[in-house]
């Protein structure tokens, strides 16, 4: 069973199950969680420094769910 919450006026999800649509990088999550915080702050309801704390970490959540960043070493000597 599932249920959307709303929070402080940010959406926040409750599930009672683990599955793979539930997990905290979901890409589509967050780019919907971003819009959300710009239709936020749009609105004036969220101040400029947590509108910015918060995006930061909505990027960094979508970032990580849509790429697959590989370390590359420089070439020993």
């Amino acid at each position: 069973m599932s249920s959307f919450l709303k929070g402080a006026g940010v959406g926040i999800r409750e599930s009672s199950g683990f599955s793979r649509s539930g997990s905290a990088y979901d890409a589509q999550h967050a780019a919907d969680s971003i819009a959300e915080l710009e239709a936020q702050y749009a609105a004036g309801e969220i101040e400029r420094h947590a509108y910015f704390e918060k995006k930061r970490s909505l990027v960094q959540i979508y970032l990580k769910a849509t790429t697959s960043p590989k370390r590359t070493f420089p070439e020993e000597y």
